[in-house]
């Protein structure tokens, strides 16, 4: 019988951690439609505590600029009300495991990750058309006026539910962790091998 790990690195624990947490994350946002303080929290000095372990002041400090960066973006969407703040909080505790670049890469493929995702559910929820109209009419009024005139959703339409966004944070994380080789062999083997 294989082990889990070979050995147990601090970059193993790392990556086991960080996983564990998010999906933590999305099994609340799934179930309460909120992630807990206290979860992102956890995962940011957890995060921290790892950046300074292995590499000093400087693995804090790219920590910290990793976790900003993924701030920001996922913040600007925070403002108009694309995301809830616990999402912001969630990619940005998540972000301080990994260098600047992950953390973007990671936040891109979570917007790709999540865009897919809602266009899945307004698609098999039948709200597409709906959501079509919206934003043709939005960018019918950028044509003519040049302000984009954002029109939320009717409380009725699908598009109005709110989205367990953690779940897209977890999969922009997972392919950046498996395109950087941060999971272990042994445990992606074992992953492998189980399906």
């Amino acid at each position: 019988m294989m082990s889990l790990f070979h050995e147990i690195t601090p970059q193993n624990l790392a990556c086991t951690v960080l996983m564990a947490g998010l999906l933590l994350a999305t099994a609340f946002d799934f179930k309460y439609h909120r992630i807990p303080n206290l979860l992102n929290g956890c995962l940011f000095i957890l995060g921290l505590t790892y950046q300074a372990y292995t590499q000093g002041t400087l693995g804090v400090l790219h920590g910290l600029a990793a976790a900003t960066l993924a701030f920001f973006i996922f913040f600007m969407l925070y403002l108009i009300g694309a995301m809830g703040a616990g999402d912001v909080k969630l990619i940005a505790g998540a972000a301080v495991f990994v260098s600047e670049p992950q953390a973007l890469n990671a936040a891109l493929f979570s917007l790709v990750a999540g865009s897919l995702l809602g266009l899945g559910i307004l698609l098999v929820k039948g709200g597409l058309p709906q959501y079509l109209k919206r934003y043709y009419f939005m960018l019918k009024t950028w044509v003519r006026t040049f302000q984009w005139v954002y029109q939320p959703p009717a409380e009725d339409e699908v598009a109005a539910e709110k989205f367990p966004f953690a779940i897209a944070i977890t999969v922009g994380f997972s392919i950046v962790l498996l395109q950087e080789s941060l999971v272990p062999e042994p445990l992606l083997n074992q992953a492998m091998n189980s399906l």
